[in-house]
């Protein structure tokens, strides 16, 4: 363990501001705990023959970081004398052991990560304590295994997976957390519970600036810009959490709305539908000149993250909300939605992220519900018709590709079935077919029901 002290500065943020630092004693580690962060956050190997950019240096020092609660601009104040101290307590040994190069575990070829380590100390029985250790005793340690031990116990499926079980319960008890092996709804539980950790912070004492900082510390920064304290802030706070959660690969970062919604065009995640009902996670669009009759085509304006969706009312968690991060209520489509990004987080629900070790398998991740959606959009709106309904047709009730008999069928749903409609139809005669919402044997169902078969 170490301990710097790194002295108080005063910062120029480069647009004209200073920030002034006090004199703050960090507490490091260098272990395999402190690796696995770093690897997690940057996606390539720790100890590699790579030279460490600057920025990735300090990040690795924040990533050792015991001491709680540090002021991040702390880091940016970190000198040349800190760092030597750093490399030097990286670079011990901090053991009397040595071991001949030649006999050493794996060869010079041997891409070593966190996640290799730890099957190491699985196969050799090494305890879960030592991940806590100085990086190089504990490297020492597996060495001394593989040369003078006997050869690793050749383990059954089932005791791997019962040994990375036990590791992965160790590790989320120590972190308090259920491990990244997350269904979809956990993360996006993880992604509002990131955004509402930020509630009350705020221009006028500064608070909002970490968030700042920490869209900045993301690269590349989209369109090479470093945003400004003074900037608007709702995208850079969007772009923030999504960087916190480490889910940037399904949620592009953008500091600009307009600039956004078009990187999620490109991907085919943008739904302006305004039959969609979102689900917390999702990112929602404002036009706050938009008048609230008929469709809305205006330039985005602001842009918060679904924290909840309560029958026809959705709470919006959002940063820049009168110069403060604050919630704001709405209606399901209602007036000012542009639209929304949507993350596809069914692509990283079931993998593994940093806090979990899991086994090689040959199995594949199960797929995802799959949706079902009409080809034709609604043309009338009438919002008293926005309500649930329930199919009163004894022999089901089809929901359909388009408004009217004539179009295909895309199910039938039984007698009883409720379904959701936001106030859009389509009338054909003198009937209303009724836009419709519903989940259906594991399929998510969107078309036109008759209403003469339904029941508000």
């Amino acid at each position: 363990m170490l301990k710097i002290t790194v002295p108080a500065t005063e910062l120029f943020d480069g647009v004209g501001n200073f920030i002034n630092t006090k004199e703050q004693t960090l507490q490091l580690e260098h272990s395999l705990v402190s690796l696995s962060k770093w690897e997690a956050k940057w996606h390539k190997p720790y100890l590699s023959r790579k030279a460490m950019t600057i920025e990735e240096t300090i990040d690795y020092i924040r990533c050792m970081t015991l001491t709680q609660n540090v002021d991040p601009n702390v880091y940016k104040a970190i000198t040349p004398s800190n760092l030597k101290t750093v490399t030097e307590y990286i670079d011990a040994p901090m053991t009397a052991t040595t071991i001949s190069n030649a006999k050493k575990k794996g060869g010079s070829r041997k891409i070593v990560t966190a996640e290799i380590i730890y099957y190491w100390m699985i196969s050799y029985g090494i305890p879960f304590e030592c991940q806590k250790w100085h990086l190089n005793r504990l490297l020492t340690l597996i060495n001394v295994c593989n040369v003078e031990g006997s050869p690793p116990q050749k383990l059954s499926r089932a005791e791997v997976a019962a040994q990375y079980k036990a590791l992965n319960a160790a590790r989320r008890k120590q972190w308090n957390t259920r491990g990244n092996t997350m269904t979809e709804k956990e993360l996006r539980d993880k992604v509002v519970s990131i955004a509402e950790k930020y509630l009350g912070c705020k221009e006028s004492n500064g608070s909002h600036r970490k968030i700042i900082d920490l869209y900045n510390s993301h690269k590349p920064l989209a369109r090479g810009y470093p945003v400004k304290y003074t900037d608007a802030w709702c995208a850079t706070f969007v772009s923030a959490v999504f960087i916190e959660a480490g889910l940037t690969e399904i949620a592009p970062t953008e500091c600009g709305c307009g600039a956004m919604i078009n990187l999620y065009k490109k991907i085919g995640r943008w739904e302006e539908n305004d039959a969609y009902v979102p689900s917390p996670g999702d990112v929602v669009m404002y036009d706050w000149q938009d008048n609230g009759v008929g469709d809305n085509t205006g330039a985005a304006d602001h842009v918060g993250i679904v924290a909840s969706v309560s029958g026809n009312s959705i709470k919006v968690i959002e940063g820049n909300m009168s110069d403060a991060v604050g919630y704001r209520t709405l209606r399901v489509n209602g007036k000012y939605i542009r639209g929304y990004c949507l993350p596809k987080y069914a692509a990283k629900a079931g993998s593994t992220g940093s806090n979990t070790t899991t086994p090689p398998s040959n199995g594949s991740a199960s797929k995802p519900a799959s949706a079902k959606k009409a080809a034709e959009a609604a043309r009338s709106f009438n919002k008293t018709l926005a309500g649930t309904y329930v199919v009163t047709a004894n022999v089901g009730l089809h929901i359909r590709n388009g408004a009217g008999t004539g179009k295909a069928s895309l199910a039938v749903l039984p007698k009883g079935t409720k379904v959701a409609n936001y106030g859009y139809y389509t009338l054909v005669g003198n009937i209303k077919w009724l836009y419709v919402q519903v989940t259906y044997k594991g399929v998510a169902y969107t078309g036109f029901c008759s209403s003469q078969y339904l029941k508000k």
